[in-house]
C-alpha cells in the first residue's frame, strides 16, 4: 500500500482538484501495480472543516486540536499511515494521473525515489526542474545540499519507504519552518544504509505564487541555520562552513558586484558543481 499524507490549512479551494487527481492515481496504481492507496488529510486549521466534493472510502481525516505546523502535521499523518510507502503532498500540489504508479515502479529495492517535474510561477510559465538525468542525479549527492542548494523542490517529488523515515525528523520541534524537508533529505542521504534513485519522468508540478518573498527568505535563513545546528555533528568542518555560507548567500541575495565578490567562495563552489554534475 501507498499512503499519501496531506497537511491541510484553510485550503478548501484546492480540495476538488486534488481529490480528482488522487482518484485517478488510485486507479492507475491499482491497474498498473495491483497496489492499494490510502489518503490521509491532517487538518491543521482546527476552526475549519475540510469539505470534500463526495465521500471517498480511501480518505481519512485527522484533526489537530491546535495548529501544529506543516512538519508536525506530516509526522502525525505518517504515524497513522498503513502503507509501506509514503508520499508527502501539499494541498496545492499537482501531480500526473499516473505519478504514484510510476514512482512505485521506479523505486524497486531502493528506499526513496525522486521524480522530475515542472516549476510554474504565478504568470503560468513552466520550466523543467532538471534538464537531463545527469543534472537530476544531484538530488542524490549530499555535498550538493551542503555546498550549493536544496535540489528537491518539494516532498511531492519523492516516494519514500516508511521504515526509512527517521523518527528524529518528526520528534524534533523546529522553531522555524521552511527547511524541514531539507532536514529530511540530509538525514536520508547521511544514512549509509539508505539508498535513493531517480525517476526521469516529469510527474510533479510546483506552483510558486511569489507572495511574502522577503518574509520567506528571512524565515528560510533561520530554518536553514537551525538545520545546520541539528546536523553539525554529521558534517565536516568544511561542509558546515559551506552550508552556512550558501545559506547567507541566498538569504541576502544582491545583484551588486561587491556582494558577488564577498561571496566569491559560494560562486566558485557553484561553478565546480556545474562542471561536475550538471547545471545548477
Amino acid at each position: 500500500m501507498v499512503s499519501v499524507v496531506i497537511p491541510f490549512y484553510k485550503g478548501n479551494q484546492y480540495i476538488p482538484q486534488l481529490c480528482e487527481i488522487l482518484r485517478k492515481n488510485a486507479i492507475a496504481l491499482a491497474t498498473q501495480c495491483n497496489v492499494e492507496m490510502e489518503v490521509i488529510f491532517v487538518n491543521d486549521s482546527p476552526d475549519i472543516e475540510i469539505v470534500f466534493p463526495q465521500k471517498e472510502d480511501n480518505i481519512t481525516v485527522i484533526n489537530n486540536k491546535v495548529n501544529c505546523g506543516i512538519q508536525k502535521s506530516r509526522w502525525t499523518g505518517i504515524q497513522h499511515a498503513s502503507g509501506e510507502f509514503i508520499l508527502l503532498l501539499d494541498q496545492d500540489d499537482l501531480i500526473a494521473d499516473d505519478c504514484i504508479a510510476s514512482q512505485y515502479k521506479a523505486i524497486q529495492d531502493c528506499d526513496f525515489v525522486v521524480s522530475n517535474g515542472y516549476m510554474t510561477d504565478s504568470s503560468g510559465d513552466s520550466i523543467c526542474l532538471y534538464k537531463n538525468e545527469i543534472e537530476q542525479r544531484k538530488v542524490l549527492n549530499i555535498n550538493f545540499y551542503y555546498r550549493c542548494s536544496n535540489p528537491i523542490i518539494s516532498p511531492g517529488q519523492v516516494l519514500i519507504r516508511k521504515e526509512c523515515i527517521p523518527s528524529i525528523w518528526g520528534n524534533i520541534n523546529m522553531r522555524y519552518h521552511g527547511a524541514d524537508d531539507l532536514f529530511l533529505w540530509l538525514l536520508l542521504l547521511s544514512d549509509k544504509h539508505c539508498k535513493g534513485t531517480i525517476n526521469p519522468q516529469k510527474l510533479y508540478t510546483h506552483v510558486f505564487t511569489g507572495s511574502n518573498t522577503s518574509l520567506n527568505l528571512e524565515l528560510m535563513e533561520k530554518s536553514n541555520l537551525e538545520v545546520l545546528e541539528i546536523m553539525k555533528d554529521k558534517m565536516s568542518i568544511f561542509n558546515r562552513f559551506c552550508f552556512y555560507r550558501r545559506t547567507e548567500y541566498y538569504a541576502h541575495l544582491r545583484d551588486s558586484i561587491g556582494y558577488k565578490i564577498s561571496y566569491a567562495d559560494v560562486a566558485l563552489m557553484r561553478f565546480c558543481y556545474k562542471r561536475r554534475i550538471g547545471r545548477i
